[in-house]
């Protein structure tokens, strides 16, 4: 690795990660970022936008705020040693016939970085080449699935990295558990993990298939404000230049972000959501057109988190306000309302309050009339890719109102 040198720019990111704290603005994704730590059942994070906008910067500085766990020593996937049977390693398994508890030491969350020229087996193991060379018996080398367990899968421009190793880690996420069947191997083992991904549209999308998979999803944009651009200006130059001094400056702030974190972990399984939240989530992600029924699940599972990270016990809606922000514009099929006999469009949205809310577009000639915009609900913008590398289709609608609104642009 090479030596830090006081003043050269490129000797700062191999040994240092950017603190999380010192991001400026992009609370959203920072908090889709958090909620993925404190409920990894969300389904991960993709994040898009333009070249330069500090995509990998904002995952990476994820590590810097990720809690402690407890783990097996000498353990390769990291087992949780108050885990039941069925989610610990053969070993571990084995251990634990000869002795009722397992032996426990702490570690950081793991957080693996995987390069686009990763192989199907770098990323799943495969057979000890070495070993079996040298002493003419097949073991299985573990890969970076195993060194993920109950850690964070960071992957950079994922856009770019082949179809089946974006299927391969999508699978192993979403089941827990990665399964190696070839060259005379026949092992599983648990691989509980976040994915992580970004990507510039620009160099092309994901498939849609794919896309769905992903719980969350964050478009970065250009910071526009001076004081803003002013601001990463002085804290990426400082950071650069003195990357101790730095990370010492924001080591309080990361730390009670960490803390933040760990209380919302042992908050999250007492949150509740009621019963016409609920139902709103399903009225709104029906009125998104969006496939299938994970986002309704999505939105339900984040709104929770987000509650526990706030500090409370109760959904609110602000919290499915900021929850739906992140799972929904990914899945949008299309926005348009459903016309009813009069020809006016109608749709569904909730309140603040969380009821359900109908709503009917007026007929151009009423809306005139009214001194509203002639398109209040929808207006076409130039075509052009989105977030996604797909081609807008230039309609624009809330889908929230009355202080939790949401504005969705495809």
């Amino acid at each position: 690795m090479t030596p830090f040198v006081k003043g050269n720019w490129m000797s700062a990111s191999p040994r240092f990660n950017f603190p999380f704290s010192a991001i400026v603005s992009q609370d959203r994704l920072k908090l889709a970022l958090i909620i993925s730590v404190i409920d990894p059942v969300l389904g991960g994070v993709l994040i898009t936008g333009r070249k330069g906008t500090a995509k990998s910067t904002c995952a990476r500085s994820l590590a810097e705020v990720l809690p402690t766990i407890e783990i097996v020593p000498g353990c390769d996937y990291g087992c949780n040693p108050k885990a039941p049977r069925k989610q610990l390693c053969t070993e571990c398994i084995n251990k634990k016939s000869k002795s009722s508890i397992l032996k426990t030491e702490t570690a950081p969350v793991p957080f693996v970085n995987l390069p686009l020229n990763a192989t199907e087996d770098n990323i799943t193991g495969g057979l000890d080449f070495r070993h079996a060379i040298s002493t003419g018996r097949r073991r299985f080398r573990p890969g970076l699935l195993a060194r993920a367990h109950r850690g964070i899968v960071y992957v950079d421009e994922i856009n770019l990295l082949d179809d089946h190793l974006v299927n391969l880690l999508l699978d192993a996420s979403t089941s827990g558990v990665n399964i190696v069947e070839r060259e005379g191997i026949s092992i599983s083992h648990p691989s509980n993990f976040v994915l992580i991904g970004s990507m510039n549209p620009e160099e092309g999308g994901l498939r849609p298939q794919f896309l769905d998979r992903f719980g969350l999803c964050v478009n970065i944009e250009t910071l526009f404000k001076p004081a803003e651009r002013l601001q990463i200006l002085k804290r990426r130059d400082y950071f650069e230049n003195n990357p101790e001094a730095f990370l010492e400056k924001w080591s309080k702030k990361d730390e009670l972000q960490k803390n933040n974190i760990n209380g919302a972990l042992s908050r999250l399984p007492f949150v509740k959501i009621r019963e016409d939240f609920s139902c709103s989530i399903s009225a709104t992600a029906l009125a998104s057109h969006t496939a299938g029924h994970r986002a309704d699940i999505v939105i339900c599972r984040a709104a929770r988190a987000i509650a526990a990270y706030r500090g409370r016990i109760n959904v609110e809606a602000v919290d499915v306000r900021d929850a739906a922000q992140m799972a929904l514009p990914h899945r949008v099929q299309k926005i348009k309302g459903i016309e009813n006999n009069a020809g006016e469009a109608t749709g569904v949205r909730f309140n603040a309050e969380g009821e359900t809310v109908e709503f009917t577009d007026k007929k151009e000639g009423d809306k005139k009339k009214s001194g509203q915009n002639t398109n209040n609900q929808m207006h076409e913008k130039k075509s052009e890719l989105d977030s996604f590398g797909r081609k807008k289709s230039g309609e624009e609608t809330d889908i929230i109102e009355k202080g939790v609104s949401i504005s969705l642009t495809l």
